[in-house]
């Protein structure tokens, strides 16, 4: 799940009659991205190799435009057919400050704080996981396993 953040990579002034300005636009990708790859060994077990990747624009701006913040997590494990597992690790806390007000009055030392206002944001965020792979041999128990859910959302 995620979106596409624009940001401006090539911006010019282009010499006309009437002066113009040329930008070119790029899309960069943010969200989370989750990649599991399975293998499932003759013992009934699946082996899981989970890459979790969240990339989130930040407040910060440099060359026109916002910082991209990436995490990411590489991990391998052995599960039996059926069981859960929880992974986590992938906290994230961000402190934001901003200030306005009347320009020049607001700067003024004791009386500033009248004519501005001042705000201070912190949040954190954590991501867990819960896995559960299904080692799915016959027709039957692929159905057994989708037939329950589409009936349950209501598409049969």
């Amino acid at each position: 799940m995620g979106s596409q953040r624009p940001f401006v990579q090539v911006s010019r002034s282009l010499p006309t009659d009437t002066p113009t300005r040329d930008q070119v636009i790029q899309y960069r990708d943010v969200g989370t991205k989750l990649t599991v790859r399975p293998t499932i060994n003759q013992d009934g077990y699946v082996s899981l190799l989970i890459q979790q990747e969240i990339n989130q624009a930040t407040s910060e701006v440099q060359f026109d435009a916002p910082v991209i913040s990436t995490r990411e997590a590489v991990t391998r494990v052995l599960v039996k057919n059926g069981q859960t597992i929880v992974i986590g690790g992938l906290r994230d806390q961000q402190k934001d400050a901003t200030q306005g007000g009347v320009p020049i009055l607001s700067g003024l030392p004791l009386i500033g704080g009248l004519f501005g206002h001042a705000e201070r944001k912190s949040t954190r965020t954590e991501l867990y996981l819960f896995l559960t792979p299904r080692i799915l041999k016959t027709d039957a128990d692929a159905d057994s396993i989708t037939v329950p859910r589409l009936q349950r959302s209501g598409q049969q």
